[in-house]
């Protein structure tokens, strides 16, 4: 029975390079051939040179490896090695259940949301492995997180009998596989052997734990027999130093670390709680809780009965973002298959316009259908935020709300953990961690190698803290003559230095020039506790200081520090590190104040050096999230303001998040009218605008005003650009009337400062024009956009957005004033230009279009509007997706005019089938799901189901009102069309009633001469008519004619339709000539603004035949 061999060593392209892995990888191969210590033999693999070992081999090569060698291992022991990058999985995508690991192949897409695989599962390739039927096989892993290869996990694809013996040895348990360091220290092994004991081979065990110790890592292994009835031997080397039987020897690795087992049931025995809240103290074990709640150790899995608990986790630091927590939940759940698809139709979609917008409606989508499929088991997603209480105020209250709306996700779980005082998520069970009993902490020291005679002194000293019981075992266990009395004043900051003097920080090693671990450690410690430095602006940061800074210097000061630090995103390109605890940090800037304003240069300059960095790569990030914190504790707080202009995120929330957290800070250092306080005041409202809070945003912006009139004057160019803000606001929160009266004195004043071609002038012009035609003024509206157009062009230049955006509210308000023909050209014209300067799928391009067949329908074609708004929504669906809500917008359009060709029924079919698309891809109260149940309870009606339709517009007001507010435009357009069908059902006098209340309402909210109040008085007129009173009609009319003729012009349709209901009432008042008259002088501006074929126009010619023939004035042909 032969011992077959084959490694590989990779390095994937997406992860960066490991520092010499090649030398490292074929040190172990030469070893393992060696017929004195591995005694194996070379298994061969096409297209390798090199016997027995595999560097960097892409997927399809490191399967096709492993299919070429089944064949020869065949009743023979494989010992397969794998060295290089791994990646852990909570849960195997492909459904097994436990934890998983991925093998890590040299062209493996990055770790994030998308269709690339991570790598090459390992359990189903040791399943193809155990079907060839080897006598056994050892399974070596150096990769990190690599014990989560449990016999839970393989049991899936070891399952099924079989006379296989396996034996797996990782490198690590759930932490990083430092540094290339357990091969290292195993090839290390192989080459000296092991002394005692002094056994001929080297079993697993033997080996486990004592590489370990050397490389400074938690070894795993792991022996499967599966029920063989003559399990081989399975050793891994022969031991070189048997004959010379040494002496020499390693301390035995400690057994894994219980002592949190009671804690961890607590918590899996309130599982099923959606909103779970650890708090306790500082140090009490909180964070140590939560990583072992994502990780189970197996004992607790066979225990407890559970495989796993946690989806996604967040280990919170003071640099965390609610964005960091919400991308890190989205790229670990999208190891679902079913949540990444999820994901991918939640960033098409632009009315989901926040990260947190986009996570919850892809867990929404994601955990729906379980919702409504009764056979199948209920899915739970758990996930867990650890540290709520190192968040600043801003990222706690956002993190908060997301959490609030989590939970509210049937079927999501989340578990946080927090210091007492911090605020919670609402309503969630809160569970204390109490601190460490005397037993337990007992147990941890027993386990650590800690003398039974220094227990009780140490348990004194510790206070039931996990972080003092950490530090005080680590400061004595290494020393075997300890005496009580020597550690009855031990502290923190005695067992912290005397930990750092040992690798030559602090003490008389600062005298000299500080070494790599020194710099290291001032860097970090500059940068606070948690993982929160990116390894490369580490990298970076100590070059700084240490010209020639190298991986060595790197790998050598990370392995004295060890202990000390954390890390995460191991072996990619987020790789993040940093002290372990803010108990060590305060410990450090207490002791070394000198090295760590050193160390906040150092970053400084490394952010610096970088040039211009890439968006959201990990330094960018930093710099954003931390650099202002370099520049207050280095006393430089006139920097902080430009530098959070040079890093600015695209999410307004973020922009927000850390300006408010930054402004009490800067009003302490700078004082309340420093330009930079004022300016971050300034943005803080912009971007609560941004965000959504128009309201929010506008309150701020007036109070900032009286602050920069009095310390700037009334004429400095920041309190012109205030007022602008607050114009512009004024009409987005509904005062339009306030807004213009606004914008006009503002002009006047930027006009006088600024000049008349300065931008920001141009877009006061702009919007003067906008509130101009919505308060009514349509005409005043044409005018102002022609002389705006002209003074743009020649300033910005006729191609320029501002300019087509001009040109775009040209046709619109054309058509406005009744010239639905001009509008039409125009949209065509700018059609052409949009296309030429933009491209034909530019979402502007596209908006156009729908414009044009907008108007084309508004002209009277309705079908050739229905044509074009097909072809639109086909390209829309090609560009955006079929779920985009201008798709879906355009899905209204079409049924709206599939009723103006008369096919009531089709538009009550294609609305409701959009109704329920938006019902899934909006949200059930989103304004755009509101018209279309208006749509609906209209064309209800229109079918002749009277009734149903006043059913439908009454459930319709309710749900408005709770939406929008009672005074909102749609709400009143509810109560409008309320109105109009009580009428039609019946009750004119009624109807009469709550049109005259809403009319009351509409011109205190809308004012007098907003189009829609005019609407309504049009149908309080036709109103009057249906009660008998057609004088008193006719008297509304023509003061309605009036009005609307000076508001929207003599041309507008409204216009047009009043002097038809004008003409109308007068015949029905027994003036059968005037009314013939009125008529006729009707007809031509009719054909002239619609066309001489138009229904309307085809409508008036036969009115006006009938009214010939009922006058027998002369013939019918005479027109």
């Amino acid at each position: 029975m032969a011992r077959l061999f084959l490694a590989m060593a990779s390095e994937c392209r997406s992860r960066g390079p490991l520092t010499g892995l090649r030398s490292v990888a074929e040190g172990v191969v030469e070893a393992m051939l060696d017929r004195d210590r591995g005694d194996c033999h070379p298994l061969q693999v096409s297209g390798q040179a090199s016997s027995g070992f595999i560097f960097n081999p892409t997927a399809s090569g490191l399967i096709q490896a492993v299919d070429e060698v089944l064949e020869r291992i065949r009743d023979q022991v494989l010992v397969f090695y794998w060295i290089g990058h791994g990646q852990a999985v909570a849960r195997y995508p492909s459904g097994a259940e436990g934890a998983g690991f991925y093998l890590i192949p040299s062209d493996a897409g990055e770790p994030e949301c998308g269709d690339a695989s991570p790598g090459v599962e390992l359990g189903p390739l040791l399943g193809r492995i155990k079907a060839a039927e080897p006598r056994g096989v050892i399974v070596v892993l150096d990769a990190c997180q690599s014990g989560v290869v449990t016999e839970e996990a393989l049991a899936p694809w070891l399952a099924g009998g079989g006379d296989v013996s396996f034996l797996v040895l990782t490198s690590t348990r759930d932490d990083a596989a430092w540094d290339l360091g357990f091969t290292r220290a195993f090839t290390g092994m192989l080459h000296h052997g092991l002394g005692s004991p002094g056994n001929e081979s080297l079993s697993a065990m033997e080996i486990n734990g004592r590489v370990g110790e050397i490389a400074r890592q938690q070894t795993s292994a792991l022996l499967l027999h599966n029920n063989a009835p003559d399990p081989p031997d399975l050793w891994l080397s022969r031991n070189v130093a048997f004959a010379r039987k040494s002496s020499s020897h390693l301390p035995e690795e400690h057994a894994e670390n219980l002592v949190l087992t009671e804690a961890v049931r607590a918590v899996v025995g309130l599982r099923d709680q959606s909103n779970l809240a650890l708090v306790g103290d500082a140090g009490s074990g909180k964070t140590t809780l939560s990583a072992m709640l994502v990780r189970l150790p197996a004992q607790m899995r066979r225990s407890f009965g559970v495989q796993h608990l946690i989806d996604a986790a967040v280990f919170a630091n003071t640099a965390t973002t609610a964005g960091d927590v919400i991308r890190a939940f989205n790229v670990q759940l999208c190891l679902h298959r079913e949540f990444r698809e999820a994901t991918k139709d939640a960033n098409t979609r632009t009315d989901l316009r926040t990260e947190e917008d986009k996570l919850l409606s892809a867990l929404r989508h994601w955990m729906r259908p379980l919702a409504s499929d009764p056979d199948r088991p209920p899915r739970t997603v758990t996930v867990l935020l650890d540290s709520l209480d190192s968040l600043p105020g801003t990222t706690l209250k956002r993190t908060l709300a997301l959490i609030d709306a989590l939970v509210q996700i049937r079927g999501v779980r989340v578990i946080t953990s927090a210091r007492p005082g911090t605020r919670l998520p609402t309503e969630a069970l809160v569970h204390h961690i109490g601190r460490a009993e005397e037993p337990a902490l007992r147990d941890y020291m027993t386990r650590r190698g800690v003398e039974p005679a220094l227990h009780e002194v140490l348990v004194k000293r510790s206070g039931g803290l996990w972080v003092c019981a950490y530090a005080f075992t680590e400061h004595v266990r290494h020393r075997s003559d300890w005496q009580p009395h020597e550690l009855e004043q031990l502290s923190l900051d005695e067992a912290f230095r005397a930990r750092l003097e040992s690798v030559g920080v602090g003490g008389d090693a600062e005298e000299n020039e500080p070494g790599s671990v020194s710099v290291v450690f001032a860097v970090l410690a500059a940068a606070g506790s948690g993982a929160v430095m990116p390894v490369e602006l580490l990298r970076l940061a100590c070059a700084e200081q240490l010209p020639g800074f190298s991986d060595e210097h790197h790998r050598s000061a990370l392995g004295g520090l060890r202990g000390l630090t954390e890390r995460s995103g191991i072996d990619t390109p987020n790789e993040h590190l940093g002290l372990f605890h803010q108990e060590l940090v305060g410990h450090a800037r207490r002791e070394f104040k000198g090295p760590i304003d050193v160390g906040h240069k150092s970053i400084l300059g490394a952010i610096e050096a970088s040039g211009e960095l890439k968006y959201g790569t990990p330094v960018w990030r930093y710099a954003f999230s931390r650099a202002a914190e370099h520049l207050y504790q280095l006393g430089r707080f006139e920097a902080i303001v430009p530098m959070f202009r040079h890093f600015e995120s695209s999410n307004p929330r973020e922009n927000l998040d850390r300006a408010a957290v930054w402004l009490p800070r800067l009003i302490g250092q700078l004082g309340a009218d420093h330009e930079h306080a004022l300016t971050t005041r300034h943005n803080i409202a912009d971007w609560t605008g941004q965000t959504g809070d128009l309201g929010g945003a506008l309150v701020l912006f007036k109070a900032l005003l009286a602050d920069q009139i009095r310390v700037l004057g009334a004429h400095h160019p920041d309190v012109l650009s205030t007022r602008s803000n607050i114009a512009s606001l004024t009409g987005q929160t509904g005062d339009l009337g306030g807004a213009l009266v606004l914008s006009k004195a503002l002009l006047a004043d930027e006009t006088r400062v600024l000049g008349a071609d300065h931008p920001g002038v141009l877009i006061t012009r702009s919007n003067i024009g906008s509130f101009t035609g919505e308060t009514g003024g349509v005409g005043g509206a044409l005018v102002l956009f022609k002389a705006l157009l002209a003074d743009q062009t020649r300033v910005l230049g006729a191609d320029h957005p501002h300019v087509l955006k001009t040109r775009s509210n040209i046709a619109h308000w054309t058509g406005e004033t009744g010239d639905l023909g001009g509008a039409l050209a125009l949209f065509k014209a700018l059609l052409a230009d949009h296309t030429r300067v933009l491209g034909a799928d530019h979402p502007d391009v596209l908006s156009t279009r729908h414009n044009v067949a907008s108007w084309t329908g508004e002209t009277g074609d309705v079908g050739g509007a229905l044509t074009l708004f097909k072809a639109l929504v086909a390209d829309q669906t090609r560009v955006l997706g079929a779920d985009h809500p201008h798709v879906l917008i355009m899905r209204h359009n079409i049924a709206g005019l599939t009723f103006r060709t008369g096919d009531v029924s089709g538009a009550l079919v294609l609305s409701k089938a959009l109704l329920a698309d938006q019902t899934r891809v909006l949200g059930a109260d989103h304004p755009h799901l509101l018209i279309t149940l208006n749509n609906i309870a209209s064309l209800t009606g229109e079918t002749g189901d009277l009734g149903g339709a006043l059913v439908l517009f009454k459930a319709l007001l309710a749900d408005r009102i709770r939406v929008l507010g009672a005074h909102h435009p749609d709400v009143l357009l509810t109560r409008h069309n309320i109105a109009h069908w009580t009428g039609q059902n019946g009750d004119v006098s009624g109807a009469l009633v709550l049109s005259k209340a809403l009319l009351a309402d509409q011109t205190r909210v809308l004012g007098a001469d907003h189009p829609r109040v005019l609407v309504m008085r049009h149908n309080i007129a036709s109103l009057t008519v249906r009660t008998g009173d057609v004088s008193g009609a006719l008297v509304l009319s023509k003061a309605l004619l009036a009005d609307q003729t000076r508001v929207l012009g003599a041309n507008h349709p409204h216009v047009l339709s009043t002097r038809s209901n004008i003409a109308q009432g007068t015949g029905q008042a027994g003036d059968g000539v005037g009314a013939l008259d009125l008529f006729r002088a009707l007809l031509p501006d009719l054909r002239r603004v619609f066309g001489a074929d138009h229904p309307r126009v085809v409508a008036l010619r036969r009115i006006i035949v009938a009214r010939i023939k009922e006058q027998q004035i002369e013939p019918p042909d005479a027109i």
